[in-house]
């Protein structure tokens, strides 16, 4: 009984270390391209980023359109900080050029949840 309590114990760690931080526990997903290559994350009238757990390779540029509301994204260190935009369409893009992990936010929406992280390979 001990070794089944003992395996399971060290399963749920290593599943939970493959799992994003910034979104609640989801997985991260590679967004979609638009015809210019970049990845494209969606700012939501719900006060969400789609995908809120994003994964792209180094050298990449990320793309955020505002889809409505008020919205900016502001990464936790300010490597990048984009202005609040109400116009639907507006966009900001920020190139990678490193690996790492990224925790970004919209700032005045970020008390309501609207937080995200890419995570550079």
């Amino acid at each position: 009984m001990r070794t089944l309590a003992a395996f399971l114990l060290v399963t749920a760690t290593a599943l939970a270390g493959c799992t994003g931080s910034g979104g609640g526990g989801g997985d991260y997903v590679t967004p979609e391209t638009d015809e210019e290559g970049r990845y494209v994350i969606k700012m939501l009238p719900s006060n969400k980023f789609s995908p809120e757990l994003a994964k792209v390779p180094v050298g990449a540029t990320v793309v955020w359109v505002n889809e409505g509301g008020g919205h900016n994204t502001q990464s936790r260190d300010e490597l990048w900080v984009s202005t609040v935009s109400s116009e639907l369409g507006e966009h900001f893009e920020y190139t990678f050029e490193e690996a790492g992990s990224f925790e970004y936010v919209c700032l005045p929406h970020e008390s309501l949840g609207m937080v995200g992280e890419i995570l550079v390979e």
